[in-house]
Parts: structure tokens; sequence; C-alpha cells
């Protein structure tokens, strides 16, 4: 027996409607599977950038540390240069430098301390064989005195300055700029806008942060 037109007509649309709804249940699963995937993307997204904070944050403070290192190696160095020229005697701060440095208890990058020590003509420039210790002020572009801050002469620590910004050094007063005067505060390096001298035996330097 034929199936009537009727019949045919409502196998075809059962067929129609089971298709629409395998479509419609294929794209919700598209929709869900994308909308994880973009989960999964923000969650890893949001871990790469907490990685990437926790790295920077460990780099930033390896370079500190490392910086801090520096420096404390850096007063040390000077301190022995500084302890080893206490003396009225200028051979005798001359050859205790010599033994420092053939122990290699002081660094010397370049050469210069040894070059300096090898021509007679360069002792002058040694900071302690210069004139009487001066006192060398710190302010800032103000002329307020500035407090704890590490000064640097020829790279050689002096010290830091007092609460009154002041710190001794033995530097030339007739000519202070022949040496490099350096000024760092709180591992912040500062530059000089003017030096001048005055008749009490002071050098003061106005400084602002580079």
């Amino acid at each position: 027996m034929n199936p009537s037109k009727t019949q045919v007509h409502l196998r075809k649309q059962r067929i129609e409607l089971e298709n629409k709804l395998i479509e419609v249940q294929i794209r919700e699963k598209e929709k869900a599977l994308a909308s994880k995937q973009r989960i999964n993307q923000s969650l890893l997204i949001a871990v790469i950038g907490a990685i990437i904070g926790i790295l920077g944050t460990l780099i930033n403070t390896i370079i500190q540390h490392n910086n801090e290192i520096q420096l404390e190696k850096q007063k040390l160095n000077s301190s022995l240069i500084l302890k080893a020229i206490e003396s009225n005697d200028n051979l005798q701060s001359i050859s205790t430098l010599k033994f420092l440095l053939a122990l290699n208890l002081i660094s010397d990058e370049g050469d210069s301390l040894k070059r300096m020590l090898s021509d007679p003509d360069n002792f002058r420039n040694i900071p302690a064989l210069l004139a009487n210790r001066s006192f060398i002020t710190i302010t800032d572009s103000t002329g307020k005195r500035l407090e704890d801050v590490d000064v640097f002469y020829n790279k050689i620590f002096i010290g830091k300055t007092s609460k009154n910004g002041q710190v001794t050094a033995v530097i030339s007063k007739v000519n202070p700029s022949v040496g490099d005067i350096e000024v760092l505060k709180g591992g912040i390096e500062y530059s000089y806008v003017d030096i001048f001298t005055n008749a009490s035996d002071s050098i003061t330097l106005r400084v602002i942060p580079r």
C-alpha cells in the first residue's frame, strides 16, 4: 500500500525539524566551546601577566641588590684607600697604596691609581696629598643642606654628609674642579649646578637629581 501524499509530507516535515534541532544543538555546543576557549584564554593571559610581573619584580630586586653590593664594595675600597693615605709622610702613603695594590686588596679599574703612583708628577693628584682638609657642603637647588648623601671624589668614597649637610675631605681649594665629585642619595645620582669655595676652607655644591 502506497503512503498517501499527506503521510509523505508529514514525514518530510519531521525530518526537516529533526535536522533543524540537530543544527541548533551543534550551534549551542559551538557557542559553549567558544565561551570556554575565551575563558581559558583570559585565564592564560592573566597567568602570563602575573608571571611577567613576578619576573619583573624579581629582576628589579636582583638589579637593586647588585647595585647595593657594588656600592658597598666601592665604599669599602675607598675606605681602605683613605686609611692608607692618612699620613703626613707622602712617601709612606704612596708605599702603603702600592702594597695594597700588589696584594689586590683594593681594586683599580683601568689601572688609574697604578699609573698615578708610577709617576711622581702625578702625586699631587692623590687627594690626601693635596691641601688641608676642607668641608664639602651639599645643598639642593634652593640652598637647603642635604643630609645622608654619599660623596665621592675621583671615584673614592669620602663619606656621608652629616645633619648640617657637610663632609670633610682632602680637596684642593684652589681648583676644586680638578677632581670629579659625585653625589648619590638613596641610590639616585645627582649632578651639581655649581661649585664654589670661600675663605673658611669650605666647598659648596648645589645639586639636582639626574
